[in-house]
């Protein structure tokens, strides 16, 4: 079990982000974006945000939410923080990350 946060995704969205594209030297130095930037230039300006960017920040440079959304799978709310429950995430993991009102309602089920 482990407390997830936007603001925490946001520090990790640079190193995550090398992570899953910089294997692959074409793919890196590659454009799949709109505005033509490669997933290299994409590093270097999360880098250029320092240790601690926002959320919002991240955003923007990515050009979408999904690197640091946090939506529970149990109300299908976006919320600041969620637990993770069950197995490290994963492709074939029994993971769920859930906000602290469905805990909380799932407490009071007892």
């Amino acid at each position: 079990m482990k407390l997830i946060t936007k603001v925490g995704k946001a520090q990790r969205a640079a190193d995550h982000w090398y992570k899953c594209y910089s294997s692959d030297g074409s793919y890196w130095e590659g454009s799949g974006y709109n505005d033509k930037r490669t997933r290299k230039e994409i590093h270097s300006q999360l880098l250029d945000l320092g240790t601690h960017p926002s959320p919002d920040e991240v955003e923007a440079v990515i050009g979408n939410k999904s690197w640091t959304d946090c939506t529970c799978h149990e109300c299908g709310k976006s919320v600041d923080e969620l637990v993770q429950i069950g197995q490290e995430l994963d492709y074939e993991s029994m993971t769920a990350e859930v906000c602290f009102p469905c805990l909380k309602k799932a407490v009071k089920m007892k």
